[in-house]
């Protein structure tokens, strides 16, 4: 299962998902918490492998702010479905500069690439018309299985 919440505003929000164990849907001690997305930030993501049963998302924020949640369950070994699908790059044997953008309906670019045993990896994000670098977060995932 899949949750994803973006803020409406530059205000934070914070997401977590819960099991309703006693499947009475309220939020009540006898509950455990699956996923916690962390403490705050416009956009908040919770990822997780549940078995059949209820559960309850809490978002929460400190201050007045809509919000848009997409909750989605993937097959058991298919890809997250609220990922963005991947650029295909192929293998990286020189330097190389892609262009793109994200906003508020399209939060994140994934790229697939392989480098072979000798290389190393650099990457710089740079807002466009913007000598200073953008405010991005990044990940590098290995992937063990193809």
């Amino acid at each position: 299962m899949a949750i994803s919440s973006t803020s409406f505003s530059d205000q934070d929000i914070a997401l977590v998902l819960f099991r309703d164990n006693d499947a009475n849907g309220i939020l009540n001690n006898g509950d455990s918490v699956v996923r916690n997305a962390g403490s705050g930030g416009i956009f908040q993501t919770a990822n997780a492998v549940v078995t059949q049963g209820s559960y309850i998302a809490r978002l929460t924020s400190a201050f007045d702010t809509g919000y848009n949640v997409r909750i989605a369950r993937a097959s058991t070994g298919a890809a997250n479905p609220l990922t963005a699908p991947e650029i295909p790059l192929g293998q990286i044997s020189q330097d190389l500069q892609r262009r793109d953008r994200v906003n508020d309906n399209d939060t994140a670019d994934n790229f697939a690439f392989t480098l072979d045993g000798n290389s190393s990896l650099n990457i710089g994000v740079r807002e466009l018309g913007n000598l200073n670098k953008g405010d991005v977060n990044i990940r590098v995932v290995q992937d063990l299985n193809g």
